[in-house]
Order: structure tokens, then sequence, then C-alpha cells
């Protein structure tokens, strides 16, 4: 009896310490993301990146945001639009000096995030 009360206490004790790292490991791999969007950015601003580049690293700071429970899901997602109409205006700046591709991939980002923030506030309404 004692040892199958000591199996389930460390395996408890496990539990809350794989949680607890875990935790730490999401809110290590958002900090890095954030750092790495901004490395984007400022890359782009420097012809050194890619639209795609900063689209895909906003949204591993989404994607990463999320499961790391860095805050509300409506509010992540309202930053990622935010971060994406800064780009499309960025891109709608340069005017010569990046594609059509370019610009439309800036623009089909914007309504990219657009339709997922729609679909996050629809699942909060559902949920409250």
């Amino acid at each position: 009896m004692l040892t199958r009360l000591f199996a389930f206490h460390f395996l408890l004790v496990g539990c809350t310490i794989a949680s607890a790292n875990e935790k730490e490991l999401l809110e290590a791999r958002y900090n890095v993301a954030r750092n790495g969007f901004v490395t984007a950015k400022n890359d782009f601003k420097q012809k050194k990146a890619s639209v795609e580049d900063v689209v895909n690293w906003s949204k591993r700071v989404l994607y990463s945001g999320l499961e790391a429970e860095a805050a509300g899901a409506t509010i992540l997602y309202e930053m990622h639009l935010k971060r994406m109409k800064e780009l499309e205006s960025e891109v709608e700046a340069r005017k010569g000096d990046v594609s059509d591709l370019e610009k439309t991939a800036a623009s089909f980002a914007r309504a990219d995030a657009e339709v997922e923030l729609a679909k996050a506030k629809a699942k909060d309404k559902k949920r409250n």
C-alpha cells in the first residue's frame, strides 16, 4: 500500500515538474519568436528579408504566444493583425522597391490576419 502511495505521489510531483518545465520552454520559444520577428522586420527594412519572412515570424509569435498562453487569444490575434497592417503599409510606402508579388503577399497576410481575428472573436463569443 505504501509503495503504491509513494508511486502515485512521485507521478503527481513528476507531472508538476514537467508542466512547470514545459511552461518555461513555451515562454522561451515565444520570446525567441518575438526576437525573430523584430529581426525579420529590421532585415526587411534593409532589404535583406522578404515579406514572407516577416509574415512567417509574425505567425510564429502568434502561435507560440497562443500555446504559451502569453495573453488572451483575441489579443494575440489583434497584435498579429496590427503587425500585418504595418507590414502592408511599409510595402505600399516602398512603391517601386518591391515586386507585385511582395505587395500581394502583404495584402494577403493582412486579409488572412483579419479572418483569423474574426474567427477568434467568434470562438470567444461562443464561450461566453
